[in-house]
């Protein structure tokens, strides 16, 4: 069995702003995990016989999970001195 291809793409923006001179700098920062929300399954896993010997189809198995997580977006804060 064969599952597609793992795909992910994350994503940075980082905005630097100096405070009081060159001494303290505030940094906003916005960051995406699978910004483009792919779904990237897992092998479905299915046997086809069950433990009584008996064989099972292969539409009856489970659908197969996802790998990775949905799409994550968080903003952020950092202050550097």
């Amino acid at each position: 069995m064969r599952a597609p291809g793992l795909e992910d793409f994350d994503f940075s923006l980082f905005k630097n702003h100096n405070l009081l001179g060159e001494k303290l700098k505030m940094q906003f920062r916005l960051e995406a995990f699978n910004l483009f929300n792919r779904s990237n399954l897992g092998a479905r896993a299915a046997s086809l016989i069950n433990g009584r010997g008996a064989y099972v189809p292969g539409n009856a198995a489970l659908k197969a999970p996802t790998v990775t997580t949905s799409r994550q977006i968080q903003f952020g804060t950092k202050f550097i001195w």
